[in-house]
């Protein structure tokens, strides 16, 4: 259950120094598709903000490949010119691949990532479910099938193995691999998606012996990764906490599915601050007050 906070004034002055781990999750948080006031510019911006103001940032996504493409650059930017003392770390396929990025580049800390023989399943299985359904990629929200075909028109060589590529392009958008994960677009009608989420779930697990999380992303994507004894999400959170030595009252974490793929670290976590928007209306806002 999420906790309340009924005075967010004097909990930002409570807490804003005594914070050194802030904890993102991407899309809808602070990144939205649908709110152009929440651009990726603007997520950069908040996380070199954490960076410079000598804290650690763990961003913790179903993007992996995508979002390191997005801020590959701004990263070599910011260590290149010795701006940040303090690694950034990112969990990529919602903690299936952990990653650290510091002026020594981008290290692996760990891979618990998709084989291209897994991927192939996961992604004949559930075209297959959508066939058995009766859902065609007319169906398919059709902002999830442009982004998907969009992926296919970029070049991947750096970031995704080539028999990934070649794969995707067989399903023409309707879903999209990579070593973290694979996505799914999901119906347009979003009534469906409870029975297509447990049906996948049901069916992956039937089929592929039950080492896969199936998650709803959010409106739009289904996500699909292999999975560890605790959600991903929390198992990468828990890695970086003691990594770096930190309690928990030092570690805010801000999500906005705590029912959904964020539930791990902003309920299962147990830690003492954790964020959505419906307790501090702008998580932008919110964190700049706790950064000044």
């Amino acid at each position: 259950m999420e906790k309340k906070f009924t005075n967010i004034s004097k909990l930002i002055k409570k807490i804003k120094d005594k914070i050194k781990l802030y904890v993102f999750d991407y899309d809808g948080t602070i990144f939205d598709i649908n709110d152009k006031s929440f651009y990726h510019k603007k997520a950069f911006l908040l996380i070199k903000k954490v960076l410079l103001k000598n804290n650690y940032c763990l961003i913790l996504s179903a993007r992996c490949t995508s979002f390191i493409d997005l801020h590959i650059k701004n990263f070599e930017k910011l260590y290149k010119k010795n701006q940040s003392t303090k690694p950034i770390f990112i969990g990529g396929g919602n903690g299936s691949i952990l990653y650290e990025y510091s002026n020594k580049g981008l290290i692996k800390i760990y891979d618990n990532g998709l084989s291209f023989e897994e991927a192939k399943k996961i992604m004949k299985l559930g075209k297959k479910i959508y066939e058995d359904s009766g859902i065609s990629i007319t169906d398919l929200n059709e902002s999830g099938i442009k982004i998907h075909k969009s992926f296919l028109k970029k070049n991947w060589n750096k970031f995704i193995p080539s028999n990934f590529i070649k794969k995707n392009e067989l399903y023409k958008g309707v879903c999209f691999s990579e070593e973290a994960k694979v996505a799914f677009v999901l119906p347009n009608n979003i009534k469906s998606h409870k029975k297509i989420i447990t049906l996948f779930k049901n069916k992956i697990n039937q089929n592929l012996n039950n080492e896969y999380l199936v998650v709803k992303g959010d409106d739009v994507f289904l996500q699909i990764s292999r999975s560890f004894k605790i959600d991903p999400k929390l198992y990468a959170l828990k890695i970086i906490i003691k990594k770096l030595g930190l309690k928990d009252k030092q570690v805010a974490v801000f999500g906005n599915m705590p029912k959904e793929n964020d539930r791990g670290i902003l309920v299962d976590s147990r830690l003492p601050f954790t964020f959505t928007m419906s307790k501090v209306k702008s998580i932008h806002n919110f964190v700049n007050k706790l950064l000044q």
